[in-house]
């Protein structure tokens, strides 16, 4: 039994009746057709440039995006790396916090008490530079320091 598209070598391939009529009725009309030369050289070129394997050029916006990327961070790594780096001189100034502002909101107050007392209570060590009666050690005494500055009525004198 043939299958419908089994084609062996040794048959033809038989074509509908109506499409050879057609075919046969084409070749046999010799009707002219005009093919301007310049449309007939315009693909002759894209045949020979396809089959010789040339491209046009094509702009690429990856290799853009790379270009003006890299061009950007040299530029940034640049300014960063010619600017002047003498010790105090800073892009954003910090602001001069007092040793007893723990929290370090611009201010001492009874919040840095209580985040001390917090530390100590937990067992955390302190900042050393938090021993404000310079016995050594950070303890309920520096506490007491800084509780006394967060509750005095002259505020001119911490920060």
């Amino acid at each position: 039994m043939k299958k419908p598209n089994d084609n062996s070598q040794t048959e033809d391939p038989e074509a509908p009746a109506s499409l050879i009529a057609g075919l046969r009725k084409s070749l046999s009309e010799s009707e002219t057709v005009f093919v301007p030369s310049t449309f007939d050289n315009a693909i002759e070129r894209a045949a020979r440039a396809h089959l010789s394997g040339e491209r046009a050029p094509r702009f690429r916006w990856m290799t853009l995006l790379a270009w003006v990327t890299a061009a950007t961070a040299i530029i940034v790594a640049g300014v960063f790396l010619f600017l002047p780096s003498r010790p105090g001189t800073n892009l954003v100034k910090a602001p001069d916090l007092a040793r007893e502002d723990i929290n370090g909101d611009g201010k001492v107050d009874i919040l840095d008490a209580f985040a001390l007392a917090r530390q100590l209570r937990n067992g955390a060590v302190p900042n050393r530079g938090l021993d404000l009666n310079g016995d050594g050690i950070v303890d309920e005494r520096d506490l007491q320091i800084i509780a006394g500055k967060a509750v005095r009525l002259d505020k001119r004198r911490h920060s």
